[in-house]
């Protein structure tokens, strides 16, 4: 690999904004974060993985540490306090703030580090096939520039019909369904630390969810004419449930990894 690669999993346990989510208990999205967890030390040859939470939650992850060190990884667990700006703002900024703080924060961070980052309760089953096709490149994401309001992708963003979209307005006061603003998937993507820091590190700032402005917009907005991004070369086969839909993405968690899951579970309470 031409630089170190780490894994970034934002997480928050315990929301205090729901807006747009569908599996809102804390003790789902701690599952299915431990899941997610064990999965990608098991199953991949990813060396680091840093998770940070921005819930209100201080879960024990020392057996999570411990379990990824029998495997020859490192493991790091950042927990920060949820800006109240969030419960305004969406889930996109509270996300945005999180993976801020960890590129400033992490001590496995460093200026030439490319990182993977995926939502919590999500694991890449191909991962392994995809680090190594991807190796040289350092700006990555799951598809091409497309509408958010577009019929294909009311599940990725948890539209429950093409009436609610119709009521989400832009920053501009204009209906985004007309619109068809462009955007690009935060749920999994890569990423070098320091184009991060250039270009999208505070674009969190401008998301509001309740007027139909996504950290999807905003990153395609910062990189359309400043930088240039690849698609992944095969297509992610992503495991576990979206928080907004609660729907699966493309499979669930076997019984394996839900078993050693709930024995970590009733060490962390």
């Amino acid at each position: 690999m031409p630089n170190r690669e780490i894994l970034i999993i934002n997480s928050c346990i315990n929301p205090q904004c729901v807006f747009y989510l569908t599996i809102s208990d804390p003790s789902e999205r701690l599952r299915l974060l431990v899941c997610s967890l064990i999965s990608w030390i098991l199953y991949t040859k990813i060396p680091t993985i840093v998770l940070c939470d921005n819930g209100l939650s201080e879960y024990d992850f020392t057996g999570i540490a411990d379990f990824a060190k029998d495997h020859g990884k490192s493991f790091e667990a950042i927990h920060i306090k949820p800006d109240p700006l969030t419960e305004k703002l969406g889930r996109g900024y509270g996300e945005g703030a999180t993976i801020r703080h960890v590129l400033t924060h992490s001590k496995y961070v460093e200026e030439n580090t490319s990182f993977y980052k995926i939502t919590g309760n999500s694991f890449v089953a191909n991962f392994d096939d995809i680090s190594a096709r991807e190796a040289d490149r350092t700006l990555v994401f799951g598809c091409k520039p497309t509408p958010l309001f577009s019929f294909t992708n009311f599940k990725y963003i948890g539209m429950n019909s093409l009436s609610n979209a119709r009521h989400h307005y832009c920053r501009r006061g204009i209906l985004c369904f007309l619109l068809k603003p462009m955007f690009l998937p935060t749920h999994f993507y890569k990423c070098n630390v320091s184009i991060y820091k250039r270009f999208l590190i505070d674009k969190f700032n401008k998301v509001f969810d309740s007027q139909g402005y996504y950290l999807e917009h905003a990153f395609y907005d910062s990189l359309r004419f400043r930088a240039r991004w690849a698609t992944f070369s095969i297509k992610p086969m992503i495991v576990g449930r979206s928080g907004s839909s609660g729907a699966l993405h493309g499979g669930d968690y076997s019984e394996v990894v839900k078993k050693i899951a709930e024995g970590f579970i009733q060490r962390m309470k």
